[in-house]
């Protein structure tokens, strides 16, 4: 049972502190109980001391499906200029809100088919997470599912070159993986529209993999004129040092 919780940590009722991993399920990037944004929350609302703001910081109703206000406009605005001026933020010209990460994902592989122009095959790497609904879902996991989407194709994930520190440290051979991509292309060619993945797997395990490898996928896309998405739902923003995670490994993806 748990008292309290701030920051990165629990704490049960006898007095123990627990570091929470699970970081409140993927995606609390300010950690629990954040009291610099609540101090702001309660600054605007006028209010003296946190405890003054009573229930609306027990249950303030912060969803997704709200009616856009001034205020929220402002504070979209100052968002996006800040993702637009963080390292790799440079390409960002377009955003579309979303109310989940399933929801992200299917939109950006919708987007990925229409600029793409009828092409309806996706290219995903075995093992990620990416949704459990629509072609988020069908991207998720492996073709072991009986009924996947038929427009869904995987290739493999390095989990055993970056298994651990010293095995992710070894050079990489792309050579297995190289020729995943080559036979899809021989065999579903320009009907390919994107290729998908995560800067570290979601679904099997936290899985790192080295830069070379997500290179390789950045310059087929590249090559091939596909649209290269990158679902950073888990890593979030921040979370692995810079805004982005894809900045660890020097590539450009499409769509984040």
């Amino acid at each position: 049972m748990i008292s309290h919780s701030a920051g990165a940590y629990h704490w049960t009722p006898e007095g123990r502190k627990l570091a929470d991993f699970t970081s409140g399920v993927l995606v609390a990037n300010l950690g629990h109980n954040p009291t610099s944004w609540w101090n702001r929350v309660v600054k605007y609302l006028g209010l003296e001391k946190i405890k003054d703001a009573g229930q609306f910081i027990s249950s303030a109703p912060l969803t997704a499906y709200n009616a856009i206000t001034e205020v929220e406009h402002d504070a979209n605005e100052r968002l996006i200029r800040n993702l637009q001026s963080a390292p790799g933020g440079e390409k960002l010209d377009q955003v579309l809100w979303s109310a989940s990460g399933s929801e992200a994902v299917q939109k950006a592989l919708w987007a990925a088919m229409r600029q793409t122009k009828g092409r309806d095959m996706i290219i995903a790497t075995r093992g990620g997470f990416h949704g459990k609904k629509g072609l988020a879902g069908a991207i998720t996991g492996s073709e072991n599912d009986k009924e996947r989407d038929d427009r869904v194709r995987f290739i493999s994930f390095p989990m055993e070159e970056c298994d651990d520190l010293e095995s992710r440290k070894q050079p990489i051979d792309l050579s297995k993986y190289k020729a995943e991509l080559e036979s899809l292309w021989e065999e579903l060619g320009e009907r390919i529209c994107c290729v998908v993945t995560e800067p570290y797997l979601g679904g099997g395990g936290s899985y790192h993999p080295q830069k070379e490898y997500l290179q390789l996928l950045d310059s087929f896309c590249v090559e091939h004129d596909l649209v290269f998405i990158l679902d950073e739902i888990q890593s979030n923003f921040g979370r692995t040092g810079p805004m982005y995670a894809f900045t660890h490994y020097g590539i450009s993806p499409d769509i984040v």
